[in-house]
């Protein structure tokens, strides 16, 4: 594995503290990092978490620890490549997270690392642009996957509210019908409880008429008796 030996003087060299401090600080702020680099180290100079380091100290060491990186990774990625040694390479895959760029695909067909690196002067981060279009992409896909549940979703919430009409239309339509039925039933007792009612009026009219008749009867007897005894005397 290749071995990083870029220390021309001793403001070049950083030991392990160091460089944990830096990498730690941009994990911890990765948006910030791919949105304005320089931004960031600016706000590490005034945290004073790296005493007597400057912004282009920073940037330089940041930029040969990420060639250091890309460079293990394509050694990496060859058949039959053992794991690298390097000390900080699980910390920048953790940084990176496995993303395009460091991926071996992505590392085969770059033969410009360092234009690449370079590129950092005006804010534009090795990884970021694939990061933010993979994440864009992800936002996108989701936002189609949510369209189309949403999209479900209504149809469902249609297909129910309509079967939720229908039946009510229905039952509505069974109730008119119970209620026709029972008003036609009490019409057809009430009818019949009147019919009833006449009858027996008529028939105590009858009775009414024979009990007058048999009383003209008794009457029509009784002045025929008195007609008989009147002749008699």
């Amino acid at each position: 594995m290749m071995e990083d030996n870029g220390q021309k003087s001793s403001q070049d060299h950083w030991n392990n503290a160091e460089i944990k401090t830096m990498l730690d600080y941009v994990s911890g702020n990765y948006k910030k990092w791919c949105t304005n680099k320089n931004k960031l180290y600016e706000e590490l100079v005034k945290e004073k978490l790296l005493v007597d380091r400057d912004i282009n100290q920073i940037k330089n060491k940041m930029n040969k620890l990420r060639k250091k990186y890309f460079d293990e990774k394509r050694e990496c990625s060859q058949t039959g490549a053992s794991p690298s040694t390097w000390e900080w390479y699980k910390k920048f895959d953790e940084l990176y997270g496995h993303k395009e760029n460091a991926n071996p695909s992505y590392l085969s067909n770059s033969t410009t690392i360092n234009k690449e690196i370079e590129k950092d002067s005006d804010d534009e981060v090795l990884v970021c642009d694939v990061k933010v279009k993979e994440e864009s992409k992800k936002i996108s896909s989701k936002k189609h996957k949510s369209n189309a549940v949403n999209t479900l979703s209504n149809a469902i919430i249609s297909m129910n509210e309509s079967k939720e009409k229908f039946f009510d239309k229905k039952l509505d339509l069974q109730n008119k019908e119970i209620d026709s039925k029972m008003e036609l039933e009490k019409y057809k007792i009430d009818q019949k409880l009147e019919l009833k009612k006449l009858e027996l009026e008529v028939q105590k009219q009858k009775l009414e008429v024979e009990k007058l008749n048999a009383e003209n009867a008794k009457k029509k007897l009784e002045l025929e008796e008195l007609k008989l005894k009147h002749h008699e005397m």
